[in-house]
């Protein structure tokens, strides 16, 4: 049973960990999403790809993170 207990541990703790690295871009997709005619990076040159950058850092970030408190 411990063994077991462990084990779900460790799928639990992975699941978490993929959200929390996923929220981030879900977050700016949601506001981005929402096509709001104020928003002043809407009608900047470079601003979907300033979207998306962020929206890679803000992953890469926390998946280095991660990797640095060796929980991945």
């Amino acid at each position: 049973m411990g063994l077991v207990g462990i084990e779900q541990n460790k799928s639990i703790k992975m699941l978490t960990i993929v959200t929390v690295i996923f929220t981030p871009p879900i977050l700016i997709a949601g506001i981005y999403g929402m096509n709001l005619d104020q928003m002043s990076e809407m009608k900047m040159i470079f601003g979907y790809p300033l979207s998306l950058l962020l929206m890679l850092l803000s992953s890469l970030a926390l998946f280095l993170f991660f990797r640095w408190k060796k929980w991945l």
